[in-house]
């Protein structure tokens, strides 16, 4: 397909693809169609990818292919199912070498197909400058405009401390009206992005509950009920593309919502699109999967997911105990106590938004769960 019918389609996307040194090609074959991503609403079918990760590390296709053909996936799929999509290893977007990392205009990463916890960070001025170059973008005071006129182009390479990558522009004004970029064959990682202490961009709120205040079902309940809301109120002031900078708050080691001593954090579901949105525990694990009952409660020999939905299918909430893998011990299966709850929002176009946010503590041995469940203050709870 020619560029100019590309450009007609996009909407301003800017993603980089990462290619790492060792490392063996994903085979882009699964007995599931869509690869355990939401079904592709347009049709499109995940394994034609005119060039896919697997060529590049082959070398039978090229880095500025490989961007190329992702743009053309992304602009004619469902962008749900898009985003999913590029972090499967197992898929045509994704090895073990190559993969896809998605840049808003201002540098945030949007999408790391490799490191979902990197999701919603800023990259460092300098580095971001860098692949504006490999665009033949020298004026940052105008990023949307000049994005915009970039996504009409095929993109470019660029080089960063002797690690070569490539970047292309995407437009999808019937999903946004801003540009964004895809990178390739860089390894961005966590030293090319600012500390969450300098990045101006987090939503910082003075809550009524933190995370380090989760003792019991009580407060954590109250914990769940503060960051719904939070998330809520911010969807229905901003609208649903405020969501990576609520991630990002979320994901701050230094905020109210993570203890990380006690592996106490954030999850949320966006019921509307039939995705975990968010995920502060196992972002790569979980992040922009569908809904589906992978997991099992050993304590019960039922799913966790099935258990949660049937308290949130009967209440609109509720608590449950069951056996979940403990980021902090490593341990496997750990006792876990959970609380989720729903919510809705109406954004500023007037969308209807269901989510569903949830959190629970771990039972260790030497667990602060145990204080009494009246040691709360009562204001906070719902």
């Amino acid at each position: 397909m020619a560029r100019q019918s590309r450009t007609l389609l996009t909407a301003g996307l800017l993603v980089a693809t990462g290619l790492l040194a060792n490392g063996h090609p994903a085979v882009a074959q699964a007995s599931d169609p869509d690869f355990g991503c939401p079904p592709n609403k347009l049709g499109m079918n995940p394994t034609v990818v005119e060039t896919t990760a697997e060529d590049v590390d082959s070398g039978s296709g090229t880095l500025k292919d490989f961007v190329l053909a992702v743009e053309q996936y992304i602009l004619t799929s469902s962008p749900v199912h898009a985003a999913c999509l590029m972090k499967k290893e197992e898929g045509p977007l994704r090895s073990s070498n190559t993969y896809i990392v998605r840049l808003t205009p201002d540098g945030r990463i949007h999408t790391h197909a490799k490191n979902m916890g990197l999701s919603g960070r800023k990259l460092k001025a300098d580095i971001y400058r860098q692949i504006l170059k490999g665009l033949s973008i020298n004026d940052q005071n105008n990023l949307v405009a000049n994005l915009t006129t970039a996504a009409s182009g095929d993109g470019g390479s660029f080089a960063i401390n002797g690690d070569n990558g490539y970047a292309a522009v995407y437009l999808r004004r019937a999903v946004s009206s801003l540009p964004y970029v895809l990178v390739a064959g860089f390894d961005l990682n966590e030293s090319h992005v600012m500390s969450f202490d300098e990045d101006q961009g987090i939503k910082h709120v003075t809550t009524s509950i933190t995370a380090e205040d989760v003792v019991n079902r009580e407060t954590l309940k109250a914990f769940v009920t503060e960051a719904g809301r939070f998330y809520k109120e911010t969807t229905e002031r901003d609208g649903v593309g405020s969501a990576s900078a609520v991630r990002l708050a979320m994901r701050d080691p230094n905020g109210p919502w993570r203890d990380m001593k006690n592996s106490i954090y954030i999850y949320i579901w966006d019921v509307t699109r039939g995705i975990i949105l968010f995920h502060a525990g196992f972002p790569d694990r979980y992040e922009l999967q569908r809904l589906e009952p992978l997991r099992k409660n050993k304590l019960t020999d039922n799913y966790v997911l099935d258990e949660l939905k049937a308290l949130l299918e009967k209440d609109g909430e509720g608590f449950l105990d069951y056996s979940f893998d403990d980021p902090e011990t490593g341990e496997k299966d750990a006792l876990k106590t959970g609380y989720v709850r729903e919510f809705t929002a109406v954004t500023p176009s007037n969308n209807t938004v269901k989510f569903v946010v949830g959190s629970g503590f771990y039972h260790r041995p030497t667990d602060k769960a145990t204080v009494g469940e009246s040691e709360v203050i009562e204001a906070v709870a719902p």
